[in-house]
């Protein structure tokens, strides 16, 4: 049932947020991968569009990601990946300091 929502949630414009929080939470242990890559495109979708007001919940899904990579024994690939983003949006000054403070 889980694979099936994950398929689901695959499709940008078929779940709200709260929902796929739910099913990366259930399968953060099983399919870490996949919220991983779920988290990271949220996030990215938020800060490649510069939208400052929602820069937050940019890094509320960098952090679900964080804690998967942790969970998986994998902080130096989040620590290259967050590197690659503060070298992106270096000019960013509001994003720069929340993705600081995930580090």
């Amino acid at each position: 049932m889980l694979v099936e929502a994950m398929q689901a949630l695959d499709d940008p414009g078929f779940a709200t947020d709260h929902d796929l929080h739910r099913v990366i939470d259930a399968t953060k242990e099983t399919h870490p991968d996949w919220g991983i890559r779920k988290c990271r495109q949220k996030a990215e979708n938020i800060m490649d569009a510069g939208s400052s007001k929602r820069y937050d919940t940019a890094v509320s899904w960098l952090g679900t990601a964080r804690e998967i990579y942790q969970q998986e024994g994998r902080l130096g690939e989040w620590e290259t990946y967050l590197d690659s983003l503060l070298e992106t949006h270096h000019r960013k000054y509001k994003l720069v300091p929340l993705l600081k403070n995930i580090r």
